[in-house]
């Protein structure tokens, strides 16, 4: 059976909308916070311990892949000026 914490990461991983991409994170780190609360890594199954690990470390390099995603594309849909003045430089060549 899959938990709370892991379909949320995976609802994060195969997010394709960038606004919706940040509120699936910080639900899927919520959830393993509220996990780790009710039951810490002492009580906790070691395969449990090991698999939140990886996860938390997938969703910060995910974090990491959507900043530098919105660094380098247009917040209202439209490269800026230099961008399109270089496709067109190039297309009439």
């Amino acid at each position: 059976m899959q938990s709370d914490w892991e379909r949320l990461y995976k609802n994060a991983v195969f997010q394709t909308d960038s606004q919706q991409l940040w509120k699936a994170i910080t639900e899927a780190e919520r959830a393993i916070e509220e996990r780790l609360n009710e039951c810490p890594p002492p009580i906790m199954e070691e395969t449990e311990v090991q698999a939140i690990s990886k996860t938390l470390m997938a969703l910060s390099m995910l974090k990491s892949q959507a900043r530098a995603s919105e660094a380098t594309q247009p917040s209202n849909g439209h490269y800026p000026a230099k961008h399109e003045e270089q496709q067109q430089s190039a297309s009439a060549e």
